[in-house]
């Protein structure tokens, strides 16, 4: 288990991400590994994303995403302007969500062949499109989430394409627009796509992607990969596939 901690409060440069393991009973004794770094957004302690190595974005200080070996030996980190939310890893994309003033997405690739980390594309290319929400990955490799720049839930390609967007429904009663950022969606088993919206609506979209099994390779994924039950790749988990 990893655990992001700061305590460069009370020692200069004290700060990383303690691990610890646990038997089904017992915890182990907590090690700290001092790093350059430790998981933020731009506010609170934020999550290490776990994908073959350790993935995690420091919003508040050198707001850069970076990739640890399981050993804390550093592979790469990029410049990301800022991060406000934990990394997802995804077809071999590290995806960072960034926060004002740029508000995009920033795709690191993952096996990124320089020290300073590949960018693969950002989202928009130009301009932002206001507060994102996380974002989950389809079977297909398509990327899902919703802004609150223009109201609306957007499919982008792997490569940062736009595929289409939603801005509202009709019901029977009458139109309804989104508004809002909303929840990060989340999607079954049969492709179809479920968020809550700050219009006060939940809803439940028909997506177009495939059921293609993310890649070979423990940990090719983490964890929105929208493939299974349990929201992973991990074939390991039982009742899910």
């Amino acid at each position: 288990m990893y655990f992001a901690y700061d305590n460069t409060a009370n020692t200069a440069n004290d700060l990383g991400v303690i691990t610890t393991t646990f038997d089904g009973t017992n915890f182990s004794a907590p090690a700290k590994n001092t790093l350059v770094a430790a998981p933020y957004t731009p506010s609170a302690l934020s999550t290490v994303s776990i994908a073959d190595d350790l993935f995690f974005g420091d919003g508040l200080n050198s707001k850069k995403v970076y990739r640890f070996t399981t050993a804390f030996s550093s592979v790469w980190s990029g410049n990301a302007s800022t991060v406000s939310a934990p990394v997802t890893v995804a077809r071999g994309l590290v995806l960072s969500e960034s926060g004002a003033p740029t508000n995009n997405i920033t795709a690191f690739t993952k096996a990124s062949g320089s020290a300073t980390g590949t960018v693969a594309f950002t989202y928009p290319a130009t301009g932002g499109i206001g507060s994102i929400s996380p974002v989950a990955t389809g079977p297909n490799g398509t990327l899902y989430f919703s802004d609150s720049g223009n109201n609306e839930l957007l499919a982008i390609a792997p490569n940062g394409t736009a595929q289409w967007s939603l801005t509202g429904t009709v019901t029977a009663d009458a139109a309804v627009a989104l508004a809002g950022v909303g929840t990060e969606p989340t999607l079954d088993d049969n492709g179809i796509l479920y968020f809550g919206q700050d219009s006060g609506n939940l809803y439940a979209i028909i997506t177009d992607g495939t059921a293609t099994a993310p890649p070979a390779g423990s940990g090719a994924d983490w964890p929105r990969t929208g493939f299974d039950r349990c929201n992973s790749a991990n074939r390991s988990f039982a009742n899910c596939h």
